[in-house]
């Protein structure tokens, strides 16, 4: 049967933020806990319960702390969320930056969330992204790697006028416009999901 104070150490264990929760001591807390458990000649609901809660726990708060401690985007990229963000080299129309961007292992940037928006217009403040309606007329996909239904399209666009305006940007007040893809030249973000970077790579981007 589980001691008192046995019980109280699980509990603290199990309640310690995910961040500190990275010492040795907890690993050797953690294995006591499970084997004394385990061992109990009462085995119970509740014995088991508080054992699958102990691993769950464990495993999320490493999970948790891994990726929030090593995985980082590069000193010359930006983060925002869990991705990385770097301002493509040159002015140019979209194929060129959309090539700059894939060259970096990146997408061109497709805000998802008004957010996002407000970290991209406070880097430059007319941008590409990553909003084309190529394949269909009038219905525009916005994807940098994802999918985002995400629109902040100022009032009356798209318009396509002159039947040209097949690529998106957006303005330093947030809005969206199409644009032609090919007569207009502008910057854009290219966007990586912090996870794709190694340390092989961070050392070299």
């Amino acid at each position: 049967m589980m001691t008192g104070g046995l019980s109280i150490m699980c509990q603290s264990l199990l309640l310690k933020p995910y961040k500190r929760r990275q010492h040795p001591e907890d690993c050797t807390k953690f294995s006591l806990c499970i084997s004394k458990i385990i061992n109990s000649k009462i085995i119970n609901y509740t014995m088991a319960k508080l054992c699958a809660l102990l691993l769950l726990a464990f495993v999320v708060g490493q999970t948790a702390a891994s990726a929030s401690d090593c995985q980082k985007c590069p000193a010359d990229w930006q983060s925002f969320g869990d991705h990385c963000y770097k301002l493509n080299s040159r002015s140019a129309i979209y194929s060129d930056v959309e090539a700059d961007c894939k060259a970096m292992g990146a997408y061109v940037a497709a805000p998802h969330s008004f957010e996002e928006v407000e970290f991209m217009i406070a880097i430059r403040e007319y941008l590409w992204i990553n909003c084309q309606d190529t394949d269909v007329e009038g219905d525009f996909v916005c994807c940098d790697g994802t999918t985002t239904d995400y629109r902040n399209w100022i009032a009356g666009e798209p318009n396509n006028y002159e039947g040209l305006e097949d690529c998106g940007v957006v303005y330093g007040n947030g809005k969206y416009n199409d644009i032609s893809c090919t007569l207009h030249k502008t910057r854009g973000l290219c966007k990586r999901h912090v996870t794709t970077f190694d340390d092989r790579i961070q050392n070299k981007s």
